[in-house]
């Protein structure tokens, strides 16, 4: 996720404005369509309406390396070393 924000913060520094129209970023991150990278604002994408979609290049910064689309396993409780485990 980290070279995903590299790529919009390449376009809004070609734009000279961090918030940029989300179709730039449909093609940075490759997607086909707005809709497509809309369905992602239910995981928290910070997207919003001003006339066409935007988004904020440093929101979408913190988003993409904050963003795991998994839950990371945890190891099992065991009972200490010496302790009965009834």
């Amino acid at each position: 996720m980290q070279g995903f924000a590299d790529a919009v913060d390449r376009i809004a520094a070609n734009n000279g404005r961090t918030d940029i129209e989300l179709f730039q970023v449909c093609r940075a991150l490759g997607e086909p369509n707005v809709p497509s990278l809309l369905s992602l604002k239910d995981e928290g994408l910070p997207v919003y309406r001003a006339g066409t979609w935007r988004i904020d290049c440093r929101s979408f910064r913190k988003w993409a390396t904050a963003y795991t689309p998994y839950w990371p396993q945890t190891k099992p409780q065991t009972a200490y070393e010496g302790e009965p485990l009834f």
